[in-house]
């Protein structure tokens, strides 16, 4: 219970919960502060309650651990965190404020919930093998993260409004990837829309389970590159620069669209073309969009070209 000031420096922290008053201080230690149970708190129970004091992450990383937990725990830190991790078993953690990290969040056992809270992450998230995270069902939030990874096993569900993807991590097949749903992994669009606008390459590689409601691609530059056949349940919609693509891995990758397909600027095609058999729905072309096709099959339910090119 913290009402002066508590520096860690780069001591190993191991501690039950914390409590930081709203005159408290913590100074995180460089390397990892473990939190191993809840505390009554008059009504919930928090591994973490920062009471509007001060949180300094020191670039350390907080676990969240259940080896003192008698149910799930709770988090309320409204200062942001470097490195997260979650390795809470069958319990769950639960933010009751805007989570946000610097560095990377990791769950590795257990579930995460934002509790219809705000969740912005730098770099990249992890998902891994029976692992959960949950963004919550607002229809009006933008939940951020830098890259996604989901390992066999792990389950990651979208926010229902936009869940915004603005750097890429390293995916397996060596590529920068926004979003790596690996084989086994699973990935619930909530019928929400994915955005992509980092300023790098980013790529979609979906191994595993789970499809696209909406995608948005609103990029000033760089390339996005699918990996290995994408379907989006609703529509696409691409903004690139004039000299950027949308394109498959490999010309046997396919693409879905159930909705329309809107291609404002850029190139759908271009250095690699679509050469399977793709379905873009109603597919409408604006004046600086280029669309290529490949030698495959383009299905369409109609096409409005507004001062755009077709090759």
């Amino acid at each position: 219970n913290l009402t002066g000031s508590l520096i860690a420096n780069d001591t190993t922290m191991n501690l039950g919960s914390m409590f930081i008053g709203s005159n408290g201080t913590y100074s995180a230690t460089s390397g990892t502060t473990t939190l191993t149970k809840e505390a009554d708190t008059g009504g919930t129970d928090y591994m973490l309650y920062n009471d509007s004091g001060t949180f300094n992450h020191n670039d350390g990383k907080v676990l969240f651990d259940d080896a003192n937990m008698s149910s799930s725990g709770n988090v309320r830190n409204p200062s942001s965190f470097h490195d997260v991790e979650l390795t809470m078993g069958s319990f769950a953690l639960t933010s009751h404020h805007n989570m946000t990290a610097t560095g990377t969040f990791t769950v590795t056992t257990g579930t995460y919930s934002d509790g219809s809270n705000g969740f912005h992450i730098d770099e990249l998230v992890t998902v891994k093998n029976g692992a959960t995270l949950n963004l919550s069902d607002s229809t009006t939030q933008t939940k951020t993260l830098g890259a996604l990874l989901v390992e066999s096993g792990g389950t990651f569900k979208a926010c229902r409004n936009i869940t915004q993807f603005d750097a890429a991590g390293q995916g397996h097949s060596g590529n920068p990837s926004a979003i790596e749903i690996q084989s086994g992994g699973t990935f619930n669009h909530n019928n929400g829309t994915i955005k992509l606008n980092g300023i790098t390459d980013q790529d979609i590689e979906m191994d595993g389970t789970g499809n696209f409601y909406n995608l948005t691609i609103d990029k000033t530059n760089n390339d996005v590159i699918m990996h290995p056949n994408v379907t989006i349940e609703n529509n696409l919609d691409v903004t690139l620069a004039s000299d950027h693509t949308l394109r498959p891995a490999s010309t046997s990758n396919t693409v879905t669209v159930l909705g329309t397909t809107k291609l404002t600027t850029g190139i759908i095609g271009g250095t690699t073309a679509y050469n399977g058999t793709n379905n873009w729905g109603n597919l409408v072309i604006v004046l600086g969009g280029t669309f290529t096709m490949g030698s495959g099959t383009n299905n369409v339910t109609s096409v409005r070209n507004v001062g755009g090119t077709i090759n």
